[in-house]
C-alpha cells in the first residue's frame, strides 16, 4: 500500500514539476 501511495505522489510531482518547467 505504501508502495502505491509513493507511485502516486511521484507521478503528481513529477507531472507539477512538468507544468511549471513548461511555463517557465
Amino acid at each position: 500500500m505504501s508502495l502505491f501511495l509513493f507511485f502516486v505522489f511521484s507521478f503528481r510531482f513529477n507531472r507539477v514539476s512538468n507544468s511549471i518547467f513548461i511555463i517557465l
